[in-house]
């Protein structure tokens, strides 16, 4: 042991250095300086080759070790994010969260864990491996599932919530382009694939419902202009707006026939009369009080606000008939 320390402790010094001091022991020496050379290369290559073997040996055990430790963390992150998966898949608010790829990436992962490790770690995690890919694919398969379940529930509440009256607000409608495009990013390829006939459904009715609300809302528009009459200028413009969305909106869809058309000239003419109506009123009060200067005054000025508002309203092409009208027969 007291040879191979002394010979260990030479390994590190250079042929050169080695010379030196085999000349310099060459009296105490009996053999010939090569010879002893030779020797010791022979002994510094064997203690070279143990450590050689001992440094695999070790830098194996240290891979194994590290790809162990590395199985067991794969194993215990994969694990973890699957089960937050699976109780949020169970939970309300999964109805307002979607994960687009939580489905193909589940199933990706499941296939890929352990896939580059070593066959004694592979077969020690043999079992646990197969339990979660068991339970990723379950769980890809439910969360399909759920998604298609989720639209459905979701197209349902919008059409049962326009029985209970369409909103005032254009904005608070269905919308079938958001509705398509959220169906889009959360359904991912193999599940598209599986359901695409229910997918073509969903779409279809939410075009459907998207048209029905928008009908619903315009109608409700030009039937409110017609039944009540606007008593500020403010609401006038307002009600024209909605108006003029409305009539664009059957054009589009090809529904404005020549019974609707006469309904949104009535409803527009409804809107020219604001101003002149309130005047004409006010000339019935001067009128009433015996001051006929200002009736007459005020029956003039109304006159030429309801030609104003007219062209304003009904285009420049369109003049009212006042030769039509009883309130300006005698003017």
């Amino acid at each position: 042991m007291e040879n191979e320390s002394m010979i260990f402790g030479l390994s590190g010094l250079k042929r050169d250095e080695l010379r030196r001091i085999l000349r310099e022991m060459k009296a105490l020496c009996a053999k010939e300086e090569e010879e002893a050379l030779k020797h010791l290369d022979v002994q510094l290559k064997y203690v070279s080759d143990l450590i050689n073997e001992a440094q695999e040996a070790d830098d194996s055990r240290e891979k194994s070790r590290s790809e162990r430790a590395d199985a067991k963390e794969a194993i215990f992150l994969f694990e973890s994010e699957l089960s937050r998966a699976e109780r949020l898949l169970t939970e309300v608010r999964r109805n307002k969260i979607h994960y687009p790829t939580w489905a193909s990436d589940f199933e990706k992962d499941a296939r890929n864990l352990g896939a580059d490790w070593s066959e004694e770690t592979k077969r020690k995690h043999e079992l646990e491996i197969g339990d979660l890919r068991t339970r990723a694919f379950t769980f890809a398969k439910s969360y399909r599932r759920k998604t298609v379940e989720d639209f459905q529930k979701r197209l349902n509440e919008i059409e049962r919530s326009l029985d209970g009256g369409v909103s005032d607000n254009v904005w608070e409608l269905p919308s079938a382009e958001g509705f398509i495009r959220d169906l889009d990013s959360s359904w991912d390829e193999e599940l598209k694939k599986q359901c695409s006939a229910e997918y073509q459904i969903l779409k279809s009715r939410a075009i459907d419902i998207e048209g029905r609300a928008a009908t619903a809302y315009h109608m409700k528009a030009l039937s409110e202009a017609l039944e009540n009459p606007p008593s500020s200028t403010a609401r006038v413009k307002s009600l024209l707006k909605k108006l003029r969305a409305a009539e664009s909106f059957f054009d589009k869809i090809g529904k404005l026939n020549a019974e609707l058309g006469a309904q949104f000239k009535s409803a527009m003419e409804s809107l020219a009369w604001q101003r002149a109506r309130k005047m004409l009123d006010d000339a019935e009060v001067a009128e009433a009080g015996g001051n006929s200067k200002k009736y007459l005054k005020l029956r003039a000025q109304a006159k030429v606000a309801l030609r104003q508002d007219w062209v304003r309203i009904l285009g420049h092409k369109a003049m009212p008939n006042f030769d039509s009208m009883p309130e300006f027969k005698e003017l």
